[in-house]
């Protein structure tokens, strides 16, 4: 049937992906730019808690020093 249209033609071409024709250069590109923003987004989550992370250790210091 008409909704089995697009899974068929995934199986056809023997991968998951499919025949993305004239935009698969457009698809692929896309696909390539939100995964480059997502890891970017990941490293500079784990950049920033480890900065906040080691600001908070040293004001624990001053604070156990202090008091």
């Amino acid at each position: 049937g008409g909704a089995d249209a697009g899974a068929d033609g995934a199986r056809k071409g023997g991968g998951v992906m499919p025949d993305l024709g004239k935009y698969a250069s457009t698809v692929l590109s896309a696909y390539g730019v939100a995964l480059v923003l997502l890891l970017a987004l990941v490293a500079l989550s784990l950049w920033r808690g480890r900065r906040v992370r080691a600001q908070l250790q040293r004001m624990e210091r001053r604070m156990s020093r202090n008091g």
